[in-house]
């Protein structure tokens, strides 16, 4: 199950922590907040946008 993330998500994707865009990086398999610098694995095409409340 090795696809690719639908980067068409990212219109609807935003960061949970201070709600603006993010961007997918292809080369590590993440989405990334410029703003806040918080960056999100992808599993299996599934962003886990779960912030601990340290961040």
């Amino acid at each position: 199950m090795n696809q690719e993330f639908n980067e068409d998500l990212l219109e609807i994707l935003a960061c949970p922590k201070c709600n603006r865009d993010i961007e997918y990086v292809k080369q590590v398999q993440q989405l990334k907040c410029a703003k806040c610098q918080l960056e999100f694995p992808i599993a299996d095409n599934i962003p886990n946008m779960i912030i601990d409340e340290k961040s």
